[in-house]
């Protein structure tokens, strides 16, 4: 468990939902890969069920909580696209109370490339944005 420092957001979620705090963007691994980074939403759920399959050995419990992400009012999640907008991972924060969840899936061939280093960081400046206590 990582504490970042923030005093505690109220226990409730905003109305509407929370606001995923990542811009959309492309960025260049230290390998030289290039990938997309977006918010993900409800709308994803056929990229998510792609990396399920690229990652079937996910437990049922895992998808379940990277479901979760894909809703507002439990969490945000952020998306990582290769060539020709294909997922390649997933990450997000699952909030609960002053804290939050950290989930990460990336895809086999995608893994020691630098992407985990770039996701991780992004999730904890957003957790920061988001004012969360405990990672």
């Amino acid at each position: 468990m990582t504490k970042i420092g923030i005093s505690p957001p109220s226990a409730r979620p905003p109305p509407g939902g929370i606001k995923a705090p990542w811009p959309p963007r492309r960025l260049r691994l230290p390998g030289g890969e290039r990938v997309a980074l977006r918010a993900a939403g409800p709308s994803d759920r056929r990229a998510v069920g792609a990396l399920y399959a690229l990652c079937a050995r996910l437990p049922v419990t895992g998808r379940a909580a990277v479901a979760r992400l894909l809703c507002p009012r439990m969490g945000c999640a952020l998306l990582a696209e290769a060539a020709e907008r294909r997922p390649v991972a997933l990450a997000g924060l699952h909030l609960d109370g002053d804290g939050a969840e950290l989930i990460l899936l990336i895809a086999p061939a995608w893994w020691a490339r630098g992407l985990g280093d770039v996701l991780m960081a992004e999730l904890l400046a957003g957790a920061q944005q988001l004012r969360v206590w405990e990672v």
